[in-house]
């Protein structure tokens, strides 16, 4: 495994014992890095649908709106924090179950919204985003407990 990722258990048996993933767990037998790159390209793919989806509607996905600005302040924090070189494995795994728990938010409005709007078949395209989302949270969240429960009363907490 590549270095950083030992401390990590496979996102099978990390997420093992917690509700709704007995699923997750046929799917989830790989190491952490697999796990990690996986969601790295689910969140590439989720970023394209929304570009694509965008420009269907004769949007421009590079155009820097208001909330489009707030947006990119907001995720700056979590970028500093995750590449900060003092920051531990926890510290970066806070940051980003912080980030998926705001993607998963962002979804389920996503979905209800294009079902307000008459266009069911985004719904249907972003619930399967939703789908991968909560079980982005729900790795990322059993993998900070592990790192806490390890690190519990260190100085790496």
């Amino acid at each position: 495994q590549e270095q950083g990722t030992e401390a990590l258990p496979p996102a099978a048996e990390a997420v093992k014992g917690l509700p709704g993933v007995d699923v997750l767990l046929e799917v989830l037998d790989e190491d952490p890095l697999a796990t990690l790159t996986r969601i790295r390209d689910e969140e590439l793919a989720h970023f394209q649908m929304l570009c694509d989806c965008m420009q269907r509607m004769g949007g421009d996905p590079t155009a820097m709106t208001p909330c489009a600005d707030v947006a990119g302040v907001a995720t700056s924090g979590i970028l500093q924090v995750v590449t900060d070189p003092r920051t531990t494995l926890a510290q970066a795994l806070t940051a980003i179950l912080s980030a998926e728990v705001t993607d998963q938010a962002g979804w389920e409005l996503l979905e209800v919204l294009a079902r307000e709007v008459g266009q069911p078949d985004l719904a249907t395209s972003f619930h399967g985003a939703l789908e991968q989302e909560q079980e982005h949270v729900a790795i990322i969240r059993s993998w900070l407990a592990h790192m806490l429960s390890r690190e519990a009363g260190t100085a790496a907490v």
